[in-house]
C-alpha cells in the first residue's frame, strides 16, 4: 500500500438479469419512497453512474448502496424491500401464550366492579393457577 493513497477496492457486480430500465420502471410504482430510492440508485449503478454519486443521490453513502446491492443480488427486487425487525424476545414461552390465549378466549366472569377489563398481571396470575 503506498502511504497518502486510498486503496483501490472493485466495486460489487451487480445481477444483470434485470435491466435499469426495468428497475426504474418498479421504481415509479414502488409504494414506499425508500424501496424506490434503493431501485432508482441500483439502476443508476448498473448503467455505470459513480457508486458514491448513485448513492448520494439515494442520500446515502456508499457503504449503504453496497449493502442494497447485496440484498438485491441475493433477493432480487425482493431483498430491497423492508425486513422486518426482529423485536424482543416474548417474556412468555409458545405454552404460557396458549394458555393465556384460552384464558382470554374462555373469559366470561366479571370482575367485581362488573368490568371485563383485567391488567396483564392479572391474565398471567390466572395462568399460574391464582
Amino acid at each position: 500500500m503506498v502511504w497518502g493513497r486510498e486503496p483501490t477496492i472493485s466495486a460489487l457486480a451487480i445481477r444483470e438479469d434485470i435491466g435499469s430500465e426495468e428497475l426504474r420502471r418498479r421504481a415509479r410504482r414502488a409504494r414506499d419512497g425508500r424501496v424506490s430510492a434503493r431501485l432508482i440508485a441500483i439502476a443508476n449503478a448498473l448503467e455505470g453512474m459513480d457508486r458514491a454519486r448513485a448513492a448520494r443521490l439515494a442520500g446515502r453513502d456508499r457503504q449503504t448502496l453496497r449493502d442494497w446491492v447485496h440484498r438485491y443480488n441475493a433477493g432480487g427486487i425482493a431483498g430491497l424491500c423492508n425486513r422486518s425487525a426482529p423485536g424482543r424476545r416474548p417474556k412468555l414461552s409458545d405454552g404460557q401464550m396458549a394458555a393465556l390465549k384460552a384464558v382470554v378466549l374462555n373469559e366470561t366472569r366479571l370482575d367485581a366492579d362488573y368490568s371485563p377489563r383485567r391488567r396483564v398481571p392479572d391474565w398471567v396470575s390466572a395462568l399460574d393457577g391464582g
